[in-house]
């Protein structure tokens, strides 16, 4: 189980207030609010890529670790004079692990596999993040607008490998503003406002679709 309990940051101004919720294996949870509500900010807490000012975030009771999470971020986090094949090649000699990255290029259509990452559109820059992503089963998978920049075919793609990493049981946090789609595949939906929790599906038994609703009527 991911727990956060109590999680607050501040910066010049506080930008998350006393976070506190729970997702079980297998859950996908879909992260909403308004631009400044705290979900960028949100996500890198739960990653291990940001200290919360106060609070705590466990994984079955324990510190959650790098070596628990995939992430896709703003950043793509690249090396912009490697290829995405030696950038990918990199990240799974130091995870210890093999994957046939010729499988993946094909299957998200990334043709500029041995350019550097700088030549890249913004699109090939983030399917080689999203490889990075789903190459390896980790418990815990955080996307932060994953289908920024994709086109319809490869956010199909990103809908298929969220369901699969749910079927995997692994625990999936991420904010879209493609609602339509991604909203499909959440199990459940976290709204923020004013950087704490407004709604959450979860404990309050509502539909994703109630709380995608909400958050419309909260941002007119």
């Amino acid at each position: 189980m991911l727990s956060t309990q109590s999680v607050s940051k501040q910066f010049s101004s506080r930008v998350l207030k006393e976070i506190s919720f729970e997702r079980q294996p297998g859950s996908v949870t879909l992260l909403l609010g308004a631009n400044g509500s705290g979900k960028t900010t949100l996500l890198k807490i739960l990653a291990h890529l940001s200290t919360p000012t106060s609070g705590k975030v466990t994984l079955f009771g324990k510190e959650v670790t790098p070596q628990d999470v995939s992430y896709v971020g703003h950043q793509h986090m690249l090396y912009d004079e490697l290829s995405p094949r030696e950038n990918l090649e990199l990240y799974l000699s130091l995870r210890g692990v093999s994957y046939d990255l010729d499988v993946a290029f094909d299957e998200w259509n990334l043709r500029e596999k041995d350019t550097r990452v700088k030549e890249l559109s913004e699109g090939s820059k983030v399917k080689v993040s999203l490889i990075r992503a789903f190459c390896i089963e980790t418990p815990l998978l955080f996307l932060d607008e994953p289908s920024s920049s994709l086109d319809s075919v490869a956010t199909e793609i990103v809908q298929r490998k969220i369901q699969e990493r749910r079927e995997a049981k692994t625990i999936t946090v991420l904010s879209s503003h493609d609602l339509e789609r991604l909203s499909l595949v959440a199990t459940s939906a976290l709204l923020l406002h004013q950087g704490g929790i407004a709604i959450d599906s979860y404990i309050q038994e509502g539909s994703v679709k109630e709380v995608v609703e909400q958050y419309h009527r909260y941002n007119r």
